[in-house]
C-alpha cells in the first residue's frame, strides 16, 4: 500500500505539474521509478494505458490537483501537434556538433542519464522518428529521437530509472518560464538535415512504422501462417513461455509482465488481433515474442519451439514457396542496400525518450536455408545406380542408416565417373562428405563397403588412404592416382589434429592441401615444391586431381575440432555433413560381405557406358596427362533457372550476412555436383542434369547447412564463446576508463582470430547480461564501454 503525506506533497509532479500546464504544456504524471505515464487506484500504481489522450488536450485543474497528491509522482508532456523534441542520445562531442549545426539554438534543455533533450516548435508535418547509424560490425546505434506529436518526454526533478538521480535542466531557461510560442521553431525538413549530419559518421537506418496486426504484421514470409496459427491457439502457449507471469483474462487473452526488461507490471497484451508491450511502446508477432523471452536473435529457434508447442505444421509446398520468397525478398534487400545508402527498416515507436528503441534491424542470424521437396536420403529417390549401390549397404548391414548408404554411393558413384565427367557450369565431381553419429550407429559400414565395390569391381584404385601425416602424402598418391576417395572413419580426430593450436606444421598442411585440392579437379595443380635439394620431387602439374573425402565421426569430435579459422577460410564450405540422430534398428546381416554379380555388372556396364573416345579412357589414370572431360548438359531451362535460383539464394544470404559465407559459400558448387552425380547414375550413356537432380542435390545441402548450423551451436561455440566473452572483457578492464574502439578491440588477445559474426553475438550476450553497455556511435568509430566503469 501507497502511504505517507511528506512524499505526496514533495513528488516531482507535485513541484511543477500545475505550473507547466499553466504555461500550454501538457503534464502528466509518471510512475515512480519508470518513464510509464501512470495512475492511482486503491492506493496503488498503474500504468495509464490512455495517457496518449492528453496529446490532444491539456489536463484540467481538477486533474493535476489530484495528481499532485499522489506520493512519488514524476512529471511528464505528453507532446501535442506543435511541441518538438530532439532527443541526443549521444554523448561523443564530434558528433554532437555535427547535430547541432543543422539544428536552431534552444533556450530549453533537459539531460537525463546520457545526452541531452532540447524543445522546439513546428508544423504537424514533422513527425516521430529515431535516427539509427548502421556501424561496422553489423552493430546499430541510436542516436538521436525526433519525438512529436503522440509521445512524451520525462521532465526534471523526476528522478531517473536507472541511475537514481534527477533529470536536470541544463540551460537557465526550462519549460516552467517559457511559453510555446517562444520555443525556436523547427524547419520541415529537420529530418533529411539530420540526416545529412549524420552521414560522414555511417549509414543512417530510416525509421518506418511497424505495423500492427493480421497479415500486416505478418508480411510474406514463411512465419506468417505460424504466427497466424499461434494467434488463434493462446493457451497452447503463453502459459509455456510466461509461466506465473502471464494471467488469462474472460476474453481469453492474456496479460503478462515483460520480465526480459526487468519491469513488474503486466503490461505485454496478448491477443487473437495482436500483441503489444504497452510499457514500451512496442507491438510483437508470436515468434518476435518467443525471442524476447528468450533473450535471443535466432528466428529459427523460437519458430521450433513455437511449432512444437501450438502443432502447427506447414504444407511443404507452401513452406518451400514461402522460402523462397523470402530469400527474393533478402536478395531484393541486398541489392538495394549497396546502391541506396539510406536504408528502410522496420521500427517501433518509444513512449521513452531517453531509451534507445528496438527498431527491426537485419541481425546475424541461423542460414535458414529454404526447405528440400524431397527426400535425397531414400534410395528410391535417387534411382539408377545410386540406388543399387545404396540398398546393398542397407541390406548387409547390421544397423543400416539409410543417409550413409546414400552418402557412400553417391561418394563412390561420383569417384568412378570422376575425371571423366563435369557438370553442366564446369564443376568436377570431387566431393567431401562427412557423416556425424554417436556410438553404435554402425558407421564403419558404409565405408567397408566403398572397399569392398571397389575391390569386387576391380577398381580398387578409386580407394586412397584411410590415414595421411602430411599434406605431401596426399600429394605423392595423386601423382600416382589422381582420381580416389579416402574413407577416413575419424574424421573429428583428423580435424582436430589438423587444426589444434597445439598441431604440428606437417599435419596443418594436411588441411592445407585439402583446401587447395579442392578447387583443382578440373584444372591444374602443382602441389608442393620442396626447398631441401637432397629430395628428389618432381614438379611437373597433376591434371584435374580428382580427391573425395569420406569421412565418420561423433558429434562432440568433429564439433570440436572446428575452429574460427575452418570457419572462416572455406574449409567447413567445402564440407558436406550430415549428422543421423535416430538410433538404427538393428536387424540380421550376412557375415561376410560379398558384391552380387548383378550389382558389379550394373556398376562395370555403368562405367563403360560414358560417352568419350578410347584415348579419354586411357588418359583417366594418368596425373600427367590432361583428360578428355565429358561435359554433362541441362536436361532444360527449367533445371538451370532452378539452379541458378540457389545460386541467388547463397549470394543473398552472404551479402546479407557475411559471417554465413563460411557455412554456405559453396551450397550452389556442392549442389550441381551433387545433381550431376545422380544424372549419371540415372542414364549413364546420355546424362543431363534435370530439375530433380538439382533437388536431389539441394535436399542433401540443406541438410548439410541444417546440421553444420545446429553443431555449431551445440558443441563447438560454447567454451569458444565464453572464452570470447570473458577475452573482451578483460581487454575492457585493461583498458583507460574502461572504453574501447571496437577497431581496436577486435586486435586484442583471444578476440583478433574471432570472426565477426561471433564477436557480435558476443557483445550481443554481455550487454544483455549487464556486463557492457550497448555498442555506441563516435566519431572514431563504434565505442565499447563496461558498465562497470560507467
Amino acid at each position: 500500500m501507497l502511504n505517507g503525506s511528506a512524499t505526496m506533497t514533495n513528488s516531482p509532479y507535485s513541484r511543477c505539474g500545475a505550473e507547466l500546464v499553466d504555461m500550454g504544456y501538457s503534464a502528466i504524471p509518471i510512475m515512480p521509478g519508470s518513464k510509464r505515464p501512470g495512475s492511482v487506484s486503491g492506493g496503488q500504481w498503474y500504468g495509464d494505458m490512455d495517457w496518449s489522450r492528453f496529446c490532444d488536450r491539456l489536463p484540467t485543474e481538477i486533474e493535476t490537483s489530484i495528481w499532485s497528491r499522489w506520493p512519488d509522482a514524476g512529471v511528464c508532456v505528453a507532446i501535442d501537434k506543435t511541441l518538438k523534441v530532439i532527443d541526443i542520445d549521444t554523448d561523443d562531442q564530434d558528433l554532437r556538433a555535427a547535430i547541432e549545426a543543422v539544428l536552431p539554438e534552444s533556450p530549453v534543455k533537459k539531460r537525463g542519464k546520457k545526452g541531452y533533450s532540447a524543445f522546439f516548435r513546428g508544423s504537424d508535418n514533422i513527425v516521430n522518428r529515431p535516427f539509427n547509424l548502421l556501424l561496422p560490425g553489423g552493430f546499430e546505434s541510436r542516436v538521436i529521437d525526433l519525438l512529436a506529436y503522440g509521445r512524451q518526454t520525462v521532465l526534471p526533478p523526476t528522478l531517473h530509472p536507472d541511475s537514481g538521480k534527477p533529470y536536470e535542466w541544463t540551460t537557465e531557461d526550462t519549460l516552467m518560464d517559457t511559453p510555446l510560442e517562444k520555443l525556436p521553431e523547427l524547419p520541415d525538413d529537420i529530418a533529411e538535415r539530420l540526416v545529412e549530419a549524420l552521414r560522414p559518421f555511417g549509414t543512417v537506418q530510416e525509421h518506418r512504422q511497424q505495423q500492427r496486426s493480421g497479415d500486416a504484421i505478418f508480411g510474406d514470409t514463411i512465419w506468417r501462417e505460424a504466427n497466424s496459427h499461434a494467434l488463434d491457439n493462446l493457451d497452447l502457449w503463453v502459459p509455456a513461455l510466461f509461466g506465473q507471469e502471464a494471467r488469462r483474462q474472460r476474453d481469453g487473452s492474456y496479460r503478462a509482465r515483460a520480465f526480459w526488461r526487468g519491469v513488474e507490471n503486466f503490461n505485454v497484451g496478448i491477443h487473437p488481433t495482436g500483441i503489444t508491450d504497452w510499457g514500451a511502446s512496442l507491438s510483437y508477432t508470436p515468434i518476435d515474442l518467443v525471442m524476447a523471452a528468450n533473450c535471443t536473435s535466432y528466428h529459427e529457434v523460437a519458430y521450433k519451439w513455437l511449432i512444437e508447442r501450438t502443432g502447427y505444421a506447414p504444407k511443404e509446398d507452401k513452406w518451400t514457396l514461402g522460402a523462397m520468397r523470402s530469400a527474393a525478398v533478402l536478395a531484393a534487400k541486398a541489392r538495394a542496400a549497396a546502391t541506396v545508402e539510406e536504408v528502410p527498416a522496420g521500427g517501433h515507436d518509444q513512449a521513452n525518450d531517453d531509451t534507445p528503441g528496438n527498431d527491426d534491424v537485419e541481425e546475424v542470424v541461423p542460414v535458414r536455408a529454404p526447405r528440400a521437396k524431397m527426400d535425397p536420403f531414400s534410395p528410391d529417390v535417387a534411382g539408377g545406380l545410386i540406388e543399387q549401390i545404396a540398398r546393398w549397404i542397407l541390406d548387409t548391414g547390421r544397423r543400416p542408416v539409410p543417409e550413409f548408404a546414400v552418402m557412400a554411393a553417391t561418394s563412390f558413384v561420383g569417384t568412378m565417373y570422376g575425371r571423366q565427367a563435369i557438370g553442366p557450369t564446369g564443376a568436377g565431381l570431387n566431393t567431401y562428405m562427412v557423416g556425424i553419429a554417436g556410438p553404435g550407429f554402425g558407421k564403419e559400414h558404409p565405408q567397408k563397403s566403398l572397399h569392398t565395390l571397389a575391390m569386387d569391381t576391380r577398381k580398387p584404385y578409386l580407394i586412397g588412404p584411410g590415414e595421411v601425416t602430411s599434406g605431401s602424402a596426399i600429394e605423392k598418391v595423386c601423382r600416382s592416382n589422381p582420381v580416389f576417395v579416402m574413407p577416413w572413419d575419424e574424421m573429428g580426430v583428423v580435424m582436430q589434429s589438423v587444426t589444434g593450436t597445439g598441431s604440428s606444421s606437417w599435419a596443418k598442411t594436411i588441411r592445407k592441401v585439402l583446401l587447395e585440392v579442392f578447387s583443382k579437379s578440373t584444372s591444374v595443380w602443382s602441389g608442393k615444391e620442396h626447398a631441401d635439394p637432397t629430395r628428389v620431387a618432381t614438379t611437373e602439374p597433376i591434371h584435374c586431381p580428382t580427391v573425395s573425402l569420406f569421412g565418420m565421426s561423433t558429434p562432440t569430435t568433429f564439433y570440436r575440432g572446428l575452429s574460427e579459422e575452418t570457419l572462416s577460410d572455406g574449409f567447413i564450405a567445402r564440407l558436406v555433413v550430415v549428422e543421423v540422430k535416430q538410433r538404427p534398428e538393428r536387424q540380421e546381416a550376412p557375415p561376410q560381405q560379398i558384391t552380387p554379380p548383378s550389382l558389379i555388372n550394373a556398376i562395370n556396364k555403368a562405367h563403360e557406358a560414358l560417352p568419350g573416345g578410347t584415348l579419354a579412357k586411357a588418359n583417366w589414370k594418368n596425373a600427367t596427362m590432361r583428360p578428355t572431360l565429358y561435359t554433362v548438359p541441362w536436361a532444360d531451362k527449367e533445371a538451370e533457372q532452378r539452379w541458378l535460383a540457389i545460386e541467388d539464394w547463397q549470394i543473398s544470404q552472404i551479402e546479407d550476412n557475411g559471417a554465413h559465407e563460411g557455412l554456405i559459400g559453396r551450397t550452389a558448387e556442392h549442389v550441381i555436383k551433387l545433381a550431376t552425380i545422380r544424372a549419371l547414375s540415372r542414364d549413364p550413356s546420355a546424362p543431363a542434369v534435370d530439375v530433380d537432380d538439382v533437388e536431389w542435390g539441394y535436399g542433401i545441402v540443406q541438410r548439410s547447412i541444417d546440421c553444420v548450423d545446429t553443431g555449431i551451436a551445440e558443441y563447438m561455440s560454447g567454451s569458444q564463446f565464453e572464452e570470447l566473452c570473458k577475452a573482451i572483457v578483460a581487454a575492457l578492464r585493461k583498458s583507460e576508463d574502461g572504453v574501447m574502439r571496437l577497431s581496436h578491440l577486435v586486435r586484442k588477445k583471444g578476440i583478433s582470430k574471432a570472426d565477426d559474426r561471433m564477436v557480435k553475438s558476443a557483445l550481443e550476450r554481455l550487454t544483455l547480461a549487464g556486463d557492457i553497455h550497448a555498442p555506441e556511435a563516435s566519431a572514431n568509430g563504434v565505442r565499447i564501454r563496461l558498465k562497470e566503469a560507467a
